[in-house]
């Protein structure tokens, strides 16, 4: 039996005139009928399952965009004597809207010349119409449409769709067997409109169980011999309608960029996101992404790669699954890289004495209880400029103690670069490891 989606409980009430439904089929008795919208097809970023025909996955670059969904309303059913059958569909959010001028009148598609097609138990025939569940097939294997009378009408509103068939001959569904599932009762576009946030959009049938049966916006009419005198029989199918899931991979919040020196070698790396990145489920909740799951573009490997002369700041898009991970204003997620000289606090490109001067007007503010901060900018540039300053920071200490060694320590830099050396940070900051002692064995470098 088909996967039933939330819409289908919602629709379904105790006013369902059916008899009960077999767990193994729909097609248990000759009473049962259903009513199912399936999606079809979509364009770039609209994705969907075999296994799940009524929910429609839609990515979210094309959410942004503005994309289209192609949706058919199939009859399930061994009863081949419709009548009538009136239909109406709603969707729940504004956002979804039926496109009027992508819905044909099962006449309307007519070609030049004849089409072969095949039905399900593999008869082939031929049609200059576009097949419906409704026609029939003469002697010649000709098809012909079988509809007597149709309104479709979008005249109320661009969130609900019309529509009444009634046709023209007993046993309208006869020649696929009473089953629609090779070809639809009808067919037409759903427009998600540019912007679409993350979320559940529900496409359901619309039925009234406040008036008579005959009179609900969805109900098919039935006329059955069975009893020797014909009678009509009003019913409401099972209604099975569609969800649209707007999925969207999206930081939780906007992180702080990741700092790194201009020297380092380690490789730029997804776990490095200091913020956790959610994923919008089938079911509408959300879930965490681990770190192995997300994935970036970038033309550098590492800091050391950037060669740069002056601070810098790199953005690497990311990605989940060939998916955009997106940030909750809706654009695209970058894991950004703020790069600077290690001792070059004032970011000028330089390690000067002025950089050093300036970790020691920070500590003597300290000291005297002052609001100690090495520039004038914004939380992250003055965080950034701690960073740079803190020389002799053990690697991943999150938290940087200015003291008078960082300062002693850039001005042993500059000495060394006046004296035409090519100053390395491991010499200055581990001397010992570079000089030893004459008792000391040489550490290799």
């Amino acid at each position: 039996m088909k996967k039933i989606g939330t819409i289908t409980a919602i629709t379904l009430s105790s006013a369902l005139l059916l008899s009960g439904m077999s767990a193994g089929a729909y097609y248990g008795s000759s009473d049962e009928i259903a009513l199912d919208l399936r999606g079809m097809s979509g364009g770039n970023g609209v994705y969907m399952t075999a296994d799940d025909v009524n929910t429609i996955y839609v990515s979210p670059s094309a959410a942004a965009e503005g994309t289209t969904v192609h949706f058919g309303i199939f009859i399930e059913s061994d009863k081949a004597e419709l009548i009538v059958m009136s239909i109406k569909l709603e969707s729940a959010k504004e956002q979804v809207t039926f496109l009027e001028d992508t819905f044909v009148e099962p006449k309307a598609a007519v070609f030049s010349e004849a089409q072969t097609y095949t039905l399900p138990d593999g008869t082939e025939f031929q049609s200059k119409y576009v097949p419906y569940c409704l026609g029939k097939i003469n002697s010649m294997n000709v098809y012909s449409p079988d509809a007597m009378s149709a309104n479709f009408n979008f005249s109320k509103s661009e969130n609900a769709l019309y529509s009444t068939w009634m046709h023209g001959t007993e046993n309208a569904t006869s020649f696929l067997g009473g089953r629609s599932d090779a070809y639809s009762y009808a067919e037409f576009d759903v427009s998600i409109a540019p912007g679409t946030e993350p979320g559940e959009y529900p496409i359901y049938f619309v039925k009234d169980d406040t008036v008579e049966i005959s009179q609900s916006p969805t109900h098919i009419s039935s006329y059955d011999y069975l009893d020797g005198t014909g009678k009509y029989y009003h019913v409401i199918p099972e209604l099975i309608g569609s969800d649209i899931i707007v999925g969207s991979y999206e930081t939780a919040e906007t992180a702080m960029p990741v700092f790194r020196f201009a020297e380092d070698t380690t490789p730029f790396s997804t776990d490095d996101l200091s913020t956790e990145v959610l994923h919008y489920t089938a079911d509408g909740t959300q879930e965490t992404v681990s770190a192995d799951q997300l994935s970036m573009t970038t033309t550098y490997e590492s800091p050391a790669s950037v060669n740069i002369t002056e601070l810098q700041q790199i953005r690497i898009p990311l990605s989940c699954q060939d998916e955009q991970v997106m940030n909750a204003s809706g654009e695209q997620a970058e894991l950004v890289y703020e790069i600077g000289k290690r001792g070059d606090v004032n970011g000028n490109g330089m390690i000067e004495t002025g950089d050093a001067a300036a970790i020691l007007q920070y500590i003597a503010q300290e000291g005297a209880g002052q609001n100690a901060s090495l520039t004038d900018g914004t939380e992250t540039e003055e965080a950034f400029a701690v960073f740079l300053a803190d020389v002799n920071a053990e690697e991943g200490t999150e938290e940087h103690k200015l003291d008078t060694a960082d300062a002693s320590c850039i001005l042993t830099y500059i000495a060394a670069e006046g004296a035409g050396r090519k100053p390395d940070w491991d010499d200055i900051l581990h001397p010992s490891a570079f000089h030893p002692s004459d008792n000391e064995t040489p550490i290799e470098h």
